[in-house]
C-alpha cells in the first residue's frame, strides 16, 4: 500500500478486525507515534487478539527535549524550537517540566528513561502490558533503539519476556567471547548479572494475589514479566510459585499441567 502511514491505518485496521494480528511500526522519524497518529489503532477495540511492536530511536527525543532549553536563537531557530516542543507535546510528554528540568540543571540533561517512561503511558492507555525492549550492538552499549511491545494478552507479554530473556543471556554470550578473542568455550562463561532474586519474586506474587483474591498461572507470569523483565523467566517464575506453594498459597484447579493452574493466597 503506497500511501501516508496516517492515511493506510484505519483500512488495515478494519481488515484485520476479526483475525489476530502483529502490527510492526518501524517510523522515519517519531512523526508517526504521536498520539494523533496512533489514535486509530490505541482507540481501535473490540477486536481479535492484536500484538503491537514499535521501534522508538531514544536519541532522537533526547535531540528534541535539548531544544527546549532557552537560550539566544535566530528566528530561524525559535522555529525550529517551536516545532520540535508540539511534537513533544504531541507525544503526551511533559514540555513544561522538561524545560523547568534543563533550566535547573542543564549540565545533567534528562533521563532518557525517564523519556522513555512517560512516552509508554500513551500505550497503556490502551493496552493492558507494555513493555521497552533495547536493542544493542554489544550487551554493556547503549541501546541504539527500543522495541515498544504492547499487547493485552498475559500469554503474549510471558512469551515475549522469555524470548527476551534468551536474547539477553547470547548478547552476553557474544559480547563476552568478542572481548575475549573466542579464546574461551561456552562451559567457561560467567552468568550474566541480574538484578531480580526469585525473594523478590515470590513477594510480588504473595502482593499480587493479596489484591486480586486468586489468578491464573498465566496472569502471575505476566506481572512477574511486567515488573522484574527478562531477568526473570519461565523456569524463575515456576521456583518462585514452587516456593510458596503449600505455605502461603495453594494450587487450584490444577488441571494436571502448571499452565492451567490457579492459585490462591493462604497467607502473606
Amino acid at each position: 500500500m503506497n500511501e501516508r502511514f496516517e492515511d493506510a491505518l484505519p483500512d488495515l485496521l478494519e481488515a484485520t478486525r476479526h483475525v489476530p494480528t502483529l502490527i510492526f511500526i518501524d517510523p522515519y522519524g517519531m512523526k508517526d507515534l504521536t498520539a494523533e497518529k496512533l489514535a486509530p489503532l490505541l482507540k481501535d477495540k473490540g477486536r481479535e487478539p492484536t500484538e503491537l511492536i514499535v521501534r522508538v530511536p531514544p536519541q532522537l527525543i533526547r535531540r528534541f527535549v535539548g531544544w527546549l532549553k532557552k537560550k539566544e536563537r535566530d528566528a530561524r531557530g525559535k522555529k525550529t524550537a517551536a516545532s520540535f516542543r508540539r511534537l513533544l507535546d504531541e507525544l503526551h510528554l511533559d514540555t513544561e517540566a522538561l524545560a523547568q528540568s534543563l533550566e535547573e540543571d542543564p549540565d545533567h540533561g534528562v533521563n532518557i528513561h525517564e523519556l522513555l517512561y512517560d512516552y509508554l503511558k500513551l500505550f497503556t492507555m490502551r493496552l493492558s502490558y507494555v513493555q521497552a525492549i533495547p536493542v544493542r550492538p554489544n550487551y554493556y552499549a547503549t541501546p541504539k533503539y527500543y522495541l515498544v511491545h504492547g499487547t493485552d494478552s498475559s500469554h503474549g507479554i510471558a512469551h515475549m519476556n522469555d524470548i527476551v530473556s534468551k536474547a539477553e543471556d547470547d548478547l552476553f554470550k557474544e559480547t563476552y567471547m568478542a572481548q575475549e578473542r573466542g579464546q574461551l568455550s561456552l562451559f567457561d562463561l560467567p552468568q550474566r548479572i541480574v538484578r531480580a532474586r526469585i525473594e523478590d519474586a515470590e513477594q510480588m506474587i504473595l502482593e499480587y494475589l493479596e489484591q486480586v483474591g486468586e489468578a491464573g498461572y498465566i496472569d502471575i507470569r505476566a506481572q512477574l514479566a511486567l515488573r522484574f523483565g527478562p531477568d526473570l523467566r519461565a523456569k524463575d517464575h515456576n521456583k518462585a510459585l514452587k516456593n510458596l506453594e503449600g505455605k502461603k498459597i495453594s494450587r487450584i484447579d490444577k488441571g494436571g499441567r502448571i499452565e492451567h493452574s490457579r492459585y490462591r493466597l493462604i497467607s502473606s
